[in-house]
C-alpha cells in the first residue's frame, strides 16, 4: 500500500514528540529517525533529551518536558509528512514471542558455554565475589559463585534459540570476554551481568581506629551484597528509545522473558543496522562536502597562483620597456662613434637581456 500525506502543526508534532520515541514514531511516517529530529529542530519543537526513554522504562524520574513556546518568524508552523500506511507498518510486536525453555541440567552445552564454564572455574573472583571469565573466545558474564549455573544456563538457552532462528554467536577475540549475535549481517554484543544492591558501608571497630589515627579513612565508602538478580544488556543502544536490558523483575525471572528477548534482540539489530546505515550516510555527506571544500579551496589557491604569475609577468614586461628605453637614451646619448664596436656590442647585449625579461617574447613558463 502507499504512503498517505498528512499535515501537522508545531502543537502537534510536538505532542507526538513526546508521546514516544523518533524511533519509532519515525516508524509511522515515511522519515528516518535523524530526518524528524531536523524537522523538530527547524519547526523549534523541544524533543526529549538523550536517555529520557531508558529512564522512563526503568521507573525514574525524567525530565519534564519544556513548554513549547513562541517560534520566531521564520520558523514553519506546520509540515507536511508522509504517513506510511498500515501495510507498510513496521510491526514486529505482532510476531509471535518464541518459547524458550531453559532446563535444569545444562546437558551438552554449546560450545562457547561449556568453554566459557571452564574459563570461570579458573577466574578468581573480585573484591565484590564476582568472577568473569578468563582466557580466549569466552563469552561475557559477570556473576557471583552462587549464580554461576544459573547463568550458564540462560546463556546456552538464549544462544540455541538465537541459533534456531538461523543467527550465529560468536566470543570475543584474544583475552577480551564477548558475546556477540550475528543477525541479517549486523552484529549486536550482548552482556548477561549479576546485579549488585550498593550501600554505604559501615566502618569496622579496627577501620574506626585506623581513622582516628590517620584523620582519613582508606575503607571504600561503599558496601556492595548480591541481589541474586541477573541483568542482559544490549551495547551501544543506551538513550536510542530501543530496548537493550532485560531483568529479573518482581512479575517475571529473566528465564520466563527469554523468548521476548529473542525477538527483541532482532529488533535491536534492525535498529543498529538502520542506526549504521544513517551514520554512514552522514559521513558520506560529510566526506563529499569536505571534499568539495578541499576542491574550492585547491582552486582557490590555483588562482590566487595565477594572479600572482600574472602581476609578476606585468612587471617584467613594464622591466623590458623600460630597459628598452633606456637603450635607445643610451645610443642616442653615447659620446662615442656611434658605429663602435664596444658600443654595439654592448646595444647587442642589452637588447638580449631585454628580451630575456619580457614575457611577450620567451612566453609564460
Amino acid at each position: 500500500m502507499g504512503d498517505e500525506s498528512v499535515r501537522l502543526s508545531r502543537e502537534e508534532l510536538y505532542e507526538l514528540v513526546w508521546s514516544r520515541p523518533l524511533s519509532r514514531l519515525a516508524e509511522e511516517f515515511a522519515v528516518s529517525g535523524v530526518g524528524l529530529a531536523k524537522v523538530c529542530d527547524r519547526m523549534e519543537v523541544p524533543r526529549p533529551p538523550r536517555g529520557f526513554w531508558a529512564a522512563r522504562r526503568l521507573g525514574k524520574r525524567s525530565q519534564e518536558r519544556p513548554a513549547l513556546g513562541e517560534p520566531r518568524e521564520s520558523a514553519p508552523t506546520e509540515i507536511r509528512l508522509a504517513r506510511r500506511t498500515e501495510g507498510d507498518q513496521i510491526e514486529t510486536a505482532k510476531e509471535p514471542v518464541p518459547e524458550v525453555t531453559v532446563p535444569h541440567s545444562l546437558r551438552d552445552p554449546h560450545p562457547l558455554v561449556a568453554r566459557t564454564a571452564r574459563a570461570l572455574d579458573r577466574a578468581r573472583p573480585d573484591y565484590n565475589g564476582i568472577v568473569s571469565p578468563v582466557g580466549d573466545r569466552v563469552l561475557a558474564i559477570d556473576v557471583s559463585g552462587e549464580q554461576r549455573r544459573r547463568a550458564l544456563h540462560l546463556l546456552d538457552s538464549l544462544i540455541k534459540a538465537m541459533e534456531k532462528r538461523g543467527h550465529s554467536v560468536r566470543a570475543g577475540p584474544d583475552a577480551k570476554p564477548q558475546t556477540v549475535f550475528e543477525i541479517g549481517g549486523q552484529e549486536i554484543s550482548l552482556s548477561l551481568k549479576q546485579r549488585l544492591d550498593r550501600s554505604e558501608h559501615q566502618l569496622t571497630k579496627e577501620e574506626e581506629k585506623r581513622k582516628a589515627r590517620a584523620g582519613w579513612s582508606s575503607a571504600r565508602p561503599y558496601a556492595y551484597k548480591h541481589s541474586g538478580q541477573l541483568r542482559l544488556r544490549v551495547g551501544s543502544l543506551e538513550g536510542s528509545g530501543v530496548r537493550h536490558t532485560w531483568s529479573d523483575g518482581r512479575r517475571a525471572s529473566l528465564e520466563e522473558k527469554l523468548g521476548q528477548v529473542v525477538l527483541e534482540i532482532g529488533a535491536a539489530a534492525a535498529f543498529e543496522r538502520e542506526r549504521q546505515q544513517r551514520w554512514a550516510a552522514q559521513r558520506a555527506e560529510w566526506e563529499a562536502k569536505w571534499q568539495a571544500q578541499e576542491q574550492d579551496r585547491a582552486r582557490q589557491e590555483e588562482e590566487r597562483k595565477r594572479i600572482a604569475e600574472l602581476r609578476t609577468m606585468a612587471d617584467d614586461w613594464a622591466s623590458a620597456a623600460r630597459v628598452r628605453d633606456f637603450i635607445r637614451a643610451v645610443k642616442e646619448s653615447a659620446s662615442e662613434p656611434k658605429d663602435s664596436d664596444d658600443l654595439q656590442a654592448w646595444l647587442e647585449w642589452a637588447r638580449a637581456a631585454a628580451d630575456k625579461i619580457d614575457p611577450l617574447i620567451r612566453g609564460p613558463e
